[in-house]
């Protein structure tokens, strides 16, 4: 919860029938992922402060209790995610306090949007995104991400509301994160050109190729079906070598120069030697 490209905010439809079973499975994966520590100065006396305003205003706060990162790394209470349930909104009982401001810490706010007069990817296009536009209703414009089975919907109804969701990047069952990487291949990365407040920052990165200049543009991922599992799973990480292979092939100019810093890492970590003096 400590970095931008975390998520703050799950958007479910009030009628769908498996809401109850996500939140389960949700909880299941949030106590399964390992927690690291809230690292900026005041994350986590904000993110104590928002918790408890949402607690007093009477919204059901539940604390994922997750082991730490590593043996070396403590976390504390203030570390763990909690989940806040806002509501719906135009409904008693709805806190949209969570959705106004960045937590930049490990809340997690569900929110239920009425569905009832559209089904399938009308609700998309008629709901969520003239909620989600609105800046009014929630806070920032640098990413979102939409999880959605092939069987809802045409490709050509999602592409009309990916068209419409003034976010900076779009991930379509895929991480945010991989639209901060676009920004080193041509991409960019910052929030979307129409939100004047600034509040996801003002202008973006990237753009190497100078492609897309002052024109109003986003970043949309796609990424496999939602039956396929997921390539990344922090729970259960990959050696570091892997990692540290792939950013070079994300981070270097070429593949030609990437795979050679590649081999060099390998070569280096196989046959390591020491230069040093008697």
């Amino acid at each position: 919860g400590s970095n931008c490209l975390s998520p703050q905010v799950v958007v479910l439809s009030k009628q769908w029938k498996q809401k109850d079973l996500f939140r389960e499975k949700l909880m299941e994966e949030l106590k399964r992922q390992p927690t690291t520590p809230c690292y900026y100065p005041g994350s986590v006396d904000k993110n104590k402060s928002l918790v408890d305003g949402c607690k007093q205003f009477g919204s059901k706060c539940t604390t994922i209790v997750a082991p730490s990162v590593s043996e070396e790394t403590a976390v504390g209470e203030g570390d763990h995610v909690v989940l806040v349930e806002c509501g719906t909104p135009g409904e008693e009982g709805f806190n949209s306090q969570p959705l106004l401001v960045e937590a930049f810490g490990p809340t997690l706010s569900i929110i239920e949007l009425d569905s009832e007069k559209d089904e399938n990817e009308m609700f998309l296009a008629n709901v969520v995104v003239p909620f989600l536009n609105n800046k009014d209703n929630i806070f920032g414009s640098l990413s979102c991400s939409v999880f959605t089975p092939k069987s809802k919907g045409s490709y050509e109804r999602l592409q009309e509301v990916l068209s419409t969701l003034n976010y900076g990047t779009v991930a379509i069952n895929q991480m945010n994160l991989f639209g901060y990487t676009a920004s080193a291949k041509g991409g960019i990365w910052g929030g979307h050109s129409l939100e004047t407040l600034g509040q996801s920052g003002n202008g973006n990165i990237g753009d190497l190729f100078g492609i897309i200049g002052k024109n109003t543009a986003k970043v949309v991922l796609y990424g496999p079906s939602l039956e396929t599992k997921p390539p990344l799973d922090n729970a259960s990480p990959p050696p570091t070598v892997v990692l540290d292979m792939v950013r070079e092939f994300v981070c270097t100019d070429s593949i030609l120069k990437g795979m050679g810093n590649a081999l060099a890492l390998v070569i280096s970590r196989t046959f390591p030697f020491h230069v040093g003096s008697k």
